[in-house]
């Protein structure tokens, strides 16, 4: 083997090594920076008061579009295992046909009928070694999963 083939190898390799997501920047995982993340996404976050012993974070996309952002599996509320988010949907006359098809269309979230009988969508997301730039892909993921459901319950 060359210099040269040896040389392009290694550069090859740091490469792959410097866009793992094993080195990309970590994202610390308790409700102050995860509220931060949101804004430095230019999204609202409001740290929610709702109840002390459950970490939440309201934000939205816009209008009509709000959701909560649960963290789960703390330690002393910080390095939070599990985030579920949450948005709940009013005024939509969709049943269980319509929650049912969303669900069998779309896999990583959870369509339901809420303990108020309206429509709601969750999708759980395990946080462990997450990096700043996967918590903005599943940003962009809930994004695209809000609007679908949204489409769905909504229809005429």
């Amino acid at each position: 083997m060359t210099f040269r083939h040896s040389a392009a190898l290694a550069l090859g390799a740091a490469a792959i090594a410097f866009a793992s997501p094993a080195l990309a920047k970590p994202l610390a995982l308790d409700e102050q920076s995860i509220a931060a993340e949101l804004k430095a996404l230019q999204l609202p976050s409001e740290l929610a008061d709702r109840n002390a012993s459950i970490e939440e974070i309201d934000s939205d996309f816009g209008e009509d579009a709000g959701y909560t952002i649960y963290l789960s599996q703390c330690t002393d509320h910080k390095d939070c295992k599990v985030m579920q988010f949450y948005a709940g949907y009013t005024e939509s006359k969709a049943g269980l046909a319509e929650i049912n098809e969303f669900n069998r269309s779309y896999r990583f979230a959870r369509a339901v009928i809420d303990k108020d009988n309206e429509p709601a969508l969750t999708m759980d997301v395990r946080t462990e070694a997450m990096s700043k730039e996967e918590f903005a892909s599943v940003i962009s993921d809930w994004r695209t999963l809000m609007e679908a459901f949204s489409d769905a319950i909504y229809a005429d």
